[in-house]
């Protein structure tokens, strides 16, 4: 947990220095952001917003908060099908370099370098996990669930005009992820004879919310942001 807390102080305190190097300067273009696919992701829905700051002619920087909890989900992830449960909550912070490959055109094309963490808290109820360690799965009628998750993107963006001020940003990029879970205050916890299955390294779906213990892997990232311009 301690080292959790460091990760996510650095990756603030860096995004910080970013903004106070250059807040001597009258900023050519500032933006807010809002994430058109993350609140409909059927596991762990959430709404990010984000404000990103053009800072010379190709250098961008960018920060992006997120939060989800069971009242804030939207369609079938808030109803009756033990997706998620009251108790859901997620937090999550991204901090973005951007590079401007075509600062004269009108549409503009951008590569940017991302870090993020995630915190995920969940209860579940009358489901299973199964233990990587031990290489053991178990069936339990309640469970607090915990995931940590930390890593970098390479990410390709551009801007679509809608109009003067607003805009269309999809966004794909892929990098690492690393990925912690635990499983606590387990109630009537037995092991399971059901065949385990096997993991994988290249992608993985929704087996955070199964499998303890810890993991690293590659990350896939795909975003869609309304974008609107300040100046």
């Amino acid at each position: 947990m301690l080292l959790n807390k460091k990760i996510l102080l650095l990756l603030i305190l860096s995004t910080t220095i970013a903004f106070a190097q250059n807040e001597d300067k009258k900023p050519e273009t500032s933006i807010l952001t809002l994430g058109l696919l993350a609140p409909t992701y059927f596991y762990a829905p959430r709404w990010n917003v984000g404000y990103i700051r053009k800072i010379d002619r190709r250098i961008w920087v960018g920060l992006e908060l997120g939060y989800g909890d069971f009242g804030s989900a939207i369609g079938t992830a808030s109803g009756d099908n033990d997706v998620i449960f009251k108790k859901y909550k997620l937090y999550e912070i991204r901090p973005e370099l951007y590079y401007d490959l075509s600062p004269s055109s009108k549409v503009q094309h951008l590569l940017s370098a991302e870090l993020f963490y995630i915190h995920h808290s969940d209860v579940f109820k009358d489901n299973w996990y199964r233990n990587d360690a031990a290489n053991l799965q178990y069936t339990f009628e309640s469970a607090d669930y915990q995931r940590h998750k930390y890593g970098i993107n390479i990410n390709y963006s551009l801007f679509l005009n809608i109009t003067k001020r607003l805009a269309v940003m999809p966004k794909i990029g892929f990098g690492i992820k690393h990925r912690n879970v635990q499983f606590s205050n387990v109630v009537n916890q037995q092991q399971s004879n059901a065949e385990l299955e096997e993991g994988n390294w290249i992608l993985s779906s929704n087996d955070y919310r199964k499998n303890e213990g810890n993991l690293t892997n590659l990350n896939f990232n795909l975003d869609i942001k309304i974008v609107y311009r300040l100046n």
